[in-house]
């Protein structure tokens, strides 16, 4: 784990942990493909080993755990790449893999389980989301083949929708009373009861390895030529238009300006703030970009396989 200043780039301190799990993954992943989380306060880290860190934010550990050591059957045979999410003090994580599967919530203050429930046994690499709905707060799991909203202080099943067929890497998103899924076909769904409708599904938003990205009344996708526009409330397609791909990291939107990063290191700028998409510019990071970039105050941050960048004014 490292942490460097946001002005200068100056690295403040580094953590390094011996992996308790195994190390094996593909070729396009490693052990720090899971996005830590922070509350400004401490710092959670979750390894594809099955390791599990909180740090204070200048560096000091506060917890430990070896997952794989509480359950050795975890398997990572190509590299887990789910992300912990925070959310009132609790760590939602989703552990969903070949073998000892499961979804839990733990303590972010003392590393212990609050709840935990097996999972079908099938690898899995999405990280859930939080929604609120009539004052009470849903954590989404999404795997290959159903969603199901747990309450995050007891993982008690709120609603569940079963037998479709999903993405495996892809995160959903919520908008108002929406949860958009990922999968073929892409599905906008409306939670209701113990299950949720189908309010309408599009076979054009498929986009492999990139999460889709939902704001202001639109659903904007990857796909393998560029970013795709649809209207997240019918699903209607208001406009495509071409960037530079392979894509395997997400976009991200900010100030009108949908960012594009792709494989090969080009990052393809759309101003998307009127009716049609206008290309800006393509810029040539010169180095492999498989990581979402970060946005705050400001500025972006790209992470390559060597390279850590804030760009600013």
């Amino acid at each position: 784990i490292l942490c460097f200043d946001v002005k200068s780039g100056k690295k403040l301190w580094e953590r390094r942990f011996t992996a308790t799990g195994g190390t094996g993954c593909h070729p396009k992943t490693n052990m720090a493909a899971n996005t830590p989380v922070t509350d400004g306060k401490r710092v959670y880290a979750l390894f594809a080993t099955g390791d599990l860190a909180a740090l204070d934010r200048d560096g000091n550990l506060l917890w430990y755990r070896s997952l794989v050591g509480d359950y050795p059957k975890i398997s990572n045979q190509v590299g887990m790449a789910s992300s912990p999410v925070l959310h009132d003090n609790i760590l939602l994580l989703p552990m969903e893999n070949a073998d000892d599967s499961f979804v839990a919530g733990v303590d972010a203050t003392t590393g212990k389980n609050l709840w935990k429930i097996k999972t079908r046994q099938t690898t899995n690499w999405t990280t859930p989301v939080v929604r609120t709905s009539g004052g009470q707060s849903e954590a989404i799991f999404q795997n290959r083949s159903e969603v199901q909203a747990r309450d995050p202080k007891t993982g008690k099943l709120i609603w569940e929708l079963k037998d479709v067929k999903l993405s495996a890497s892809c995160c959903p998103n919520v908008s108002g009373d929406l949860v958009f899924l990922s999968g073929g076909p892409y599905l906008a769904v409306r939670p209701k009861g113990k299950s949720a409708e189908v309010v309408w599904e599009s076979r054009r938003l498929s986009s492999g390895y990139s999460s889709t990205l939902v704001h202001d009344g639109k659903v904007y996708a990857l796909g393998k030529v560029g970013p795709r526009c649809t209207n997240a409330k019918t699903g209607e397609e208001l406009w495509k238009t071409r960037a530079t791909g392979p894509f395997s990291a997400s976009p991200v939107l900010a100030d009108g300006k949908l960012y594009c990063p792709g494989e090969t290191g080009i990052v393809t700028v759309i101003d998307v703030s009127g009716e049609k998409p206008k290309a800006m510019a393509k810029n040539d990071m010169k180095d492999v970009l498989l990581a979402t970039p970060a946005i705050a105050d400001g500025a972006i941050f790209l992470r390559s396989d060597k390279t850590l960048w804030c760009i600013s004014k």
